[in-house]
């Protein structure tokens, strides 16, 4: 799914796998996926104004306002949808009280007086160097996931446990989702189609907009 944005990242989009793929997390619902690169690799022209696509909770500051949407909107997105997880009380009521997530990503940066402490009660504080790092992103803007991963493996999570967590500490599901008996070959019919006609993830004329209208080369 390379060269496409998801535009519409929240926790409703994510599942685990069951039996044997119980450690694997898939994405899915690609309905509002769009192409942000052409055929020839450059990155589309942004437009000025485009409908709306996402969550309203998890919607990012340039989606609310009707942009269009880039890498660095997945992941602010994907920033509020992760807040949410580690303290939905003080997310939800963050966010009703700015009625709109506008300018939440930067008031997180300047550490408001008003925010920071009760904000970062539960959610980890070193959250923030997430966040100016995704703030100061731009649409063109290649991010840099091995710096992110970095600081959510060695600041963010060492900040939030006292003790080592141990990457097999992750999975707290492993061993306690039961597959129903009719579900049980499901994994082996996919595997089987795939090995028969393995099947494109997206395609580009499926996937690009179906708001905007626009085109393959734009």
């Amino acid at each position: 799914m390379r060269d496409f944005v998801h535009r519409d990242i929240n926790i409703g989009r994510f599942a685990v796998g069951i039996g044997p793929y119980e450690q694997q997390i898939y994405m899915y619902n690609l309905k509002d996926m769009k192409k942000f690169r052409t055929a020839r690799g450059h990155i589309k022209r942004s437009k000025e104004e485009i409908p709306f696509a996402g969550s309203l909770l998890f919607g990012s500051r340039n989606a609310m306002k009707g942009g269009e949407q880039s890498r660095r909107d997945d992941l602010e997105s994907w920033l509020y949808m992760t807040f949410d997880v580690f303290d939905r009380q003080t997310y939800s009521s963050f966010f009703e009280r700015e009625s709109s997530l506008h300018n939440s990503l930067t008031s997180i940066n300047c550490f408001r007086p008003d925010i920071s402490k009760s904000f970062f009660k539960k959610i980890p504080h070193k959250f923030a160097k997430l966040c100016k790092y995704v703030n100061g992103l731009n649409w063109h803007g290649d991010p840099d996931y091995v710096l992110m991963e970095d600081i959510l493996l060695n600041e963010v999570l060492s900040e939030n446990n006292k003790k080592e967590m141990r990457r097999s500490e992750f999975l707290d599901w492993t061993g306690k989702i039961e597959m129903r008996e009719d579900l049980k070959t499901i994994p082996t019919q996919i595997i089987n189609s795939q090995h028969k006609a393995r099947p494109e993830i997206v395609s580009s004329d499926d996937m690009s907009s179906k708001s905007d209208g626009s085109s393959e080369d734009e």
